[in-house]
C-alpha cells in the first residue's frame, strides 16, 4: 500500500505565510450566499433543507395525519383574554397537551401563534423573571392574537414518556416526535373557526427556539417566526430533542432559520449565551440573504445584555415583530408589556383527578408501535405497481436515500485529481472531492484504462480486499477496468477542534463509513460519466462494497450505467445506517435501479424481493432483475 502522506510531502514543502492566507469563510456562509443568488436557487435550497430535516426526523415520506380529536375545556375569562385547556391526539394513544389563549372583546378571525417552550423545569407553566410562557401568551392574546402553548415530551402534562424517545424501526426519535407535535399544533390552530390560517406565527426560546426554526423551515403555513436565544453557528443544541442523525451534515442552524425567507424572521439574542455573536456573525449573513431576495425589511436581529432567557425585554421585542407582521401594526422596536398575573398551575394543567389521561393512552412501546404501523402502511402503499406509482416512488424515495446517506451526485468540476503514482503494470490515482479531507483511491492498468468499445467496468472493493485474486484477474484480463478501493473514513469525525457537543451526537454532524462509501462510488461514477470516450459503464461491488454500490446506483445521475452487479451477502450493513429501516433502504435502492439491469449475487435466504420484482414489472423490464445464488466470483464469467 502506498503511503498517502509520503505522496503529499512535496506538495507541503512550501506552505504559504499565514498573513498571505485570507480568513476562510465558513462553509455555512458560503452555502447561504450561493443559495440566495436567485429566487430559484433559494427555493431549491429551501426544498433541500426541508427534505433533510424531515428525513432526519423520520417524517419523510410524510405521514397522513389522523384526526386530532381535540378536547377543549375549562374556560377562564380574564381582562382582554381567555384561557382554556387543550388535549390533542397526534398519534393513536399519544396526547399533546397545552393551553389556548384567545382575545376577548375583539372581532376575528385572528392570527394565531404556536408557542413551544424550552428546557425550563416547569415547561409551559414557567413564570419567572427569565421566562414567562403564560405572560407572553396572554399578552399576545390581549393584542389580538390567538396563542397555543404546548408541552415538550416529558414536560407539563405530557408525561406519557420521559424526555427521551428513540425508535430505530420507525426512524423517529425525540426530535421527530416533537416536530410532529409542532406540525399537528399548526393543524389544530389552523382548523379553529376564529383563526385566519394565512397568519400563523411561531416563537419559543432555547429548545423551544429549536422547535420554532425547525417548524418554520418545514411548514410554509408559518408566516412569521421568532426563535429566541438559540440560533448560532457553533452551538447547535445540547439535547436529543434538538439532534437527529444526518440533520446537520452540510447544514447548520443558521441556514435552517434563514429558510424562513422570504417570510418574516426575527432573531432575539443575548450576550450571556451562544447567541453572543449574532449581531456581528450570524445576523449579517442572514440579512444579506434576505436583501439578495429583495425582502431585507423582513429580517431583524435584536440583542440584550442578559443570560439565556425569554424575559420581558425579549418579549416586548417579539410583541412588536408579531404585531407588525401578523396584525398589521406599525413597525416598532418594542411594545410595552402590561402587568399580568399568570394562572395557577391547576387552572392550566390538562390532567388532574377530575380529568385523568384517557383510556388507551400509550406508553413509549405503544407510541413506537403506532409509528411502526404507520411506516409499514405507508411503505406498502408506496410500492410501485405500475408506471405512475414507480414515478411517485422515485420522487419520494430518491431524496429519502440521498439524505439518509448524505450522498449526492457531484457537480461538474467538483472532483479534482490529487496525486497519481505508478507501480509496475498498475496506476493508483487519488481523488479528493472539493471540501473534503479524505481522498479515495482508484486502481487501474498502467497506462490508465481506456474505454474498450466505449465500455468501462468500475469495480468497488473494500480496502482490505484490494489483493483479492479476482481484482488482479480483472485488471489483467480487462484493459477497460478500474477498481475503486473503499476505505472507512473513520478519521473524519475526530478532526481537530471538534466540539464536545458534536462528538456526543456524532451521526448528527458526520457521515457514517457506509455513507462515505456511497459518496465515493458516486464520485468515481461521475468521473467516468464525464469522459467522452465512455459510452457504457458496468458497475460492480464486491463484499462489503456491495451495499455502497447498490445505494449509489439508485442515486446516480448517469445514463451510461448499463449493468449493476452487487455482492448482496453484506446487505445487512444497510439496515444499520440510522434512518435506513424507516425507508427500507436496501429494497428501495434496488427498486430505484429499475429499469436498468441489476444482478444480485448471494442474496440471503428469506429475503423478500417481490417488491423489487413488482417494480421491474411496472417498468416493463422484469427480465432485467437477476437474483443469483452463486458467489460473486462469477463476475468475470458474466459478460
Amino acid at each position: 500500500m502506498i503511503r498517502f502522506a509520503a505522496l503529499l510531502a512535496p506538495l507541503l514543502a512550501f506552505p504559504l505565510a499565514a498573513q498571505d492566507v485570507p480568513p476562510a469563510k465558513p462553509a455555512w456562509m458560503e452555502r447561504l450566499e450561493k443559495a440566495s443568488a436567485s429566487k430559484e436557487s433559494w427555493e431549491a435550497r429551501r426544498k433541500e433543507i426541508r427534505e433533510q430535516i424531515l428525513v432526519a426526523a423520520g417524517l419523510w415520506p410524510e405521514f397522513e395525519r389522523p384526526a386530532l380529536k381535540p378536547v377543549i375545556f375549562h374556560l377562564l375569562e380574564r381582562e382582554g383574554y381567555s384561557v382554556e385547556k387543550v388535549r390533542l391526539e397526534t398519534l393513536p394513544g399519544f396526547h399533546l397537551t397545552g393551553n389556548l389563549y384567545r382575545p376577548l372583546g375583539k372581532k376575528g378571525p385572528f392570527p394565531a401563534v404556536v408557542s413551544p417552550h424550552g428546557h425550563w423545569g416547569p415547561g409551559r407553566f414557567e413564570d419567572s423573571k427569565d421566562c414567562s410562557i403564560p405572560g407572553r401568551s396572554l399578552t399576545m392574546a390581549r393584542m389580538g392574537m390567538l396563542v397555543f402553548t404546548y408541552d415538550m415530551v416529558g414536560y407539563g402534562d405530557l408525561k406519557q414518556l420521559p424526555h427521551q424517545f428513540s425508535d430505530t424501526a420507525s426512524g423517529v426519535g425525540l426530535l421527530g416526535l416533537q416536530l410532529w407535535n409542532s406540525l399537528r399544533a399548526v393543524d389544530f390552530v389552523s382548523s379553529l373557526p376564529d383563526v385566519d390560517p394565512k397568519r400563523i406565527g411561531a416563537t419559543g426560546a432555547s429548545g423551544g427556539g429549536t422547535q420554532t426554526f425547525l417548524l418554520g423551515a418545514v411548514d410554509d403555513r408559518v408566516t412569521c417566526a421568532v426563535p429566541v436565544n438559540m440560533v448560532a453557528a457553533e452551538f447547535q443544541g445540547g439535547c436529543s430533542c434538538e439532534n437527529a442523525p444526518v440533520l446537520r451534515i452540510g447544514l447548520n442552524n443558521v441556514e435552517i432559520a434563514a429558510a424562513m425567507a422570504p417570510r418574516p424572521l426575527m432573531l432575539v439574542a443575548c450576550t450571556g449565551d451562544w447567541t453572543k455573536d449574532n449581531p456581528k456573525l450570524e445576523a449579517p449573513a442572514i440579512q444579506r440573504a434576505f436583501a439578495a431576495l429583495g425582502v431585507e425589511e423582513r429580517f431583524r436581529c435584536v440583542q440584550f445584555n442578559y443570560g439565556h432567557n425569554y424575559n420581558k425585554d425579549s418579549r416586548e421585542a417579539v410583541y412588536a415583530w408579531m404585531g407588525r407582521w401578523l396584525n398589521g401594526a406599525p413597525d416598532a422596536m418594542s411594545v410595552p408589556e402590561p402587568d399580568f398575573k399568570a394562572e395557577k398551575r391547576e387552572d392550566l394543567a390538562v390532567f388532574d383527578p377530575g380529568h385523568p389521561a384517557p383510556p388507551g393512552t400509550a406508553d413509549a412501546a405503544g407510541v413506537a408501535k403506532a409509528l411502526q404501523e404507520m411506516v409499514r402502511a405507508q411503505l406498502d402503499a408506496l410500492r410501485p405497481r405500475d408506471g405512475e406509482s414507480l414515478k411517485r416512488f422515485r420522487e419520494l424515495m430518491a431524496p429519502a436515500l440521498a439524505h439518509t446517506f448524505s450522498a449526492r451526485w457531484p457537480a461538474p468540476g467538483e472532483v479534482e485529481p490529487l496525486v497519481e503514482s505508478y507501480e509496475p503494470g498498475l496506476s493508483r490515482l487519488f481523488l479528493r472531492p472539493r471540501g473534503t479531507t479524505t481522498p479515495l483511491e482508484i486502481l487501474q492498468r498502467d497506462p490508465p484504462a481506456k474505454a474498450r468499445g466505449g465500455r468501462v467496468t468500475l469495480l468497488a472493493v473494500p480496502r482490505d480486499r484490494e489483493a483479492d485474486p479476482m481484482v488482479a484477474a480483472l485488471l489483467r484480463r480487462d484493459e477497460a477496468a478500474v477498481v475503486l478501493s473503499l476505505g472507512a473514513h473513520r478519521g473524519e469525525a475526530a478532526a481537530g477542534g471538534v466540539k464536545q457537543q458534536r462528538m456526543a451526537y456524532g451521526t448528527t454532524f458526520f457521515r457514517t463509513p457506509l455513507a462515505w462509501q456511497v459518496q465515493d462510488v458516486l464520485v468515481a461514477l461521475a468521473r467516468l460519466d464525464a469522459r467522452p470516450d465512455v459510452k457504457e459503464i458496468h458497475l460492480a461491488g464486491l463484499g462489503d462494497a456491495g451495499p455502497a454500490v447498490l445505494l449509489a446506483r439508485a442515486l446516480a445521475k448517469s445514463g451510461k450505467i448499463a449493468r449493476t452487479t452487487v455482492d448482496a451477502t453484506a446487505l445487512d450493513r444497510v439496515a444499520a445506517q440510522p434512518g435506513a429501516p424507516r425507508i427500507d433502504a436496501a429494497r428501495s435502492a434496488a427498486i430505484l435501479a429499475a429499469p436498468g439491469l441489476l444482478v444480485l449475487h448471494g442474496v440471503p435466504a428469506g429475503t423478500d424481493l417481490e417488491p423489487v420484482r413488482a417494480a421491474y414489472r411496472a417498468a416493463g423490464r422484469e427480465e432485467a432483475l437477476l437474483s443469483l445464488a452463486t458467489g460473486f466470483d462469477r463476475l468475470l464469467e458474466d459478460k
